[in-house]
């Protein structure tokens, strides 16, 4: 589906279907839980993802009482899900606001993982800056100098 696509055209809703298979159901364990996502903006509109019984099915729309409202811009939204923002800084800033358990809210990328999308080309130059930074350094084997 969207393998095939950039990162600049991945939409919202191309991410919250995705959503249910990238559940980690040991790491959601007994989260009975209900999310809906408000996004504003170009491609906005309202998704929910429920997770329970160690499965997650997704949906477009409103529910009543969620457990937990995420309310962003679309495309700020679908940066954090491919990992070109930072989520907690994106609260932080204003961009990404949180209603109701913020427990969840802080447990939720530990059993819904990020979707594989192709990397932009910006995030694919600092992901190799990275790497690079943290390679270990190259260093030539020298033989001890032997002592008389």
């Amino acid at each position: 589906m969207a393998q095939d696509q950039s990162a600049d055209q991945v939409t919202p809703d191309m991410v919250i279907e995705q959503m249910p298979q990238h559940l980690d159901p040991a790491k959601a364990g007994s989260t009975n839980a209900t999310v809906q996502f408000d996004l504003s903006g170009d491609n906005g509109g309202k998704w929910w993802i429920k997770v329970h019984d160690g499965s997650a099915e997704a949906g477009k729309g409103e529910v009543e009482n969620p457990n937990l409202t995420l309310l962003a811009n679309a495309d700020d939204y679908v940066k954090i899900a491919l990992g070109q923002m930072d989520g907690t800084a994106a609260f932080m800033q204003g961009k990404l606001k949180i209603k109701g358990d913020m427990g969840l809210a802080i447990q939720l990328p530990t059993f819904l993982h990020r979707p594989a999308y192709p990397a932009s080309r910006h995030s694919s130059r600092l992901s190799s800056a990275h790497a690079r930074q943290r390679a270990p350094p190259h260093r030539r084997h020298t033989p001890p100098t032997p002592t008389p």
